[in-house]
């Protein structure tokens, strides 16, 4: 990226380097919301990827996620409701009797 444009533009390379993208970081994140992936190097070299971020789970994660939110909604539902002033302790060593 020239010195002389001093700030990035989508339509030219997706390779900027570190000064550059630190210098113009908010405007690359807008760019990149907007689809846009970038390569920023050190001294020439390839260091880093700055990409949008890809929102789709799979399907066997989805289905690992809704049954992981169904066994907590069941475990909350079938939680013990304890009396006021009774504690755990005490449930513990009225069975220990």
């Amino acid at each position: 990226m020239s010195k002389a444009l001093m700030m990035p533009t989508p339509m030219l390379d997706s390779t900027l380097g570190a000064f550059d993208a630190k210098t113009h970081f908010s405007k690359i994140l807008e760019w990149v919301a907007k689809g846009k992936e970038f390569v920023v190097t050190k001294h020439g070299k390839p260091v880093a990827r700055i990409s949008p971020m890809v929102d789709a789970v799979s399907g066997a994660d989805q289905a690992l996620i809704d049954k992981r939110r169904a066994v907590i909604a069941e475990m909350k539902a079938n939680r013990i409701k304890l009396a006021p002033g009774q504690s755990i302790h005490s449930l513990i060593s009225e069975g220990r009797r």
